[in-house]
């Protein structure tokens, strides 16, 4: 499936944004599939889906094939995360508990 390599300024933190300091990420946009965005954070590969369209302010580098493997489990990744969020009360009451 074909995918589009993007570059966006981005900042870790919103203070970072009022000192400028702003970086270069890359990323991998699936339009194919459900706008499946794919990138690197932290040293760790994490993938999430944008709500519509490719935002301006991204530019687009090449075009590549992405392999379906890659799709997949990108795609498991963002579904798991969903479900991990469905239940993060019982994270929140383990943390509460700890604190005690």
């Amino acid at each position: 499936m074909k995918g589009l390599v993007v570059s966006e300024e981005v900042v870790d933190i919103d203070d970072d944004w009022a000192h400028g300091n702003l970086y270069q990420e890359l990323r991998i946009i699936v339009p194919g599939a459900n706008n499946l965005v794919i990138l690197e954070y932290h040293d760790e590969v994490i993938a999430t889906f944008l709500s519509n369209e490719i935002p301006e302010g991204r530019k687009v580098l090449a075009t590549v094939e992405v392999p379906e493997e890659l799709i997949l489990k990108a795609q498991q990744f963002v579904r798991a995360k969903i479900e991990l969020n469905k239940i993060r009360h019982i994270f929140e009451y383990l943390i509460e508990k700890g604190k005690k």
